[in-house]
């Protein structure tokens, strides 16, 4: 789930924030760093690393949907799929992101 940034990474976390939550795009900009959380790709639990290749800012929703919903049914996906790898075509966006 979420953690505070340390002072050490309070600077790209807060940079992360700038744009909006990484799934939907909402601001509150009346809170600080826009309203939005840090979401750990890999939970600390499981090896995660509090750097920024691990780490998402998330609003709340989108922040409870990547642990609830969204790593669930990937991994449900990869092991259907036996192999456990990573499509490649989702480096791009599956050709969603205009490359």
């Amino acid at each position: 789930m979420a953690a505070k940034p340390t002072a050490k990474n309070k600077k790209w976390f807060k940079d992360l924030c700038e744009n909006g939550c990484q799934i939907c795009g909402r601001k509150f900009p009346y809170l600080k760093n826009n309203g939005l959380e840090w979401s750990h790709i890999l939970s600390k639990k499981s090896g995660g690393k509090d750097e920024e290749i691990n780490c998402l800012a998330l609003c709340r929703n989108c922040s409870v949907a990547l642990d609830v919903i969204i790593k669930p049914a990937i991994f449900n996906a990869l092991n259907k799929l036996n192999d456990r790898k990573v499509p490649e075509s989702w480096e791009n966006g599956e050709g969603r992101k205009g490359k």
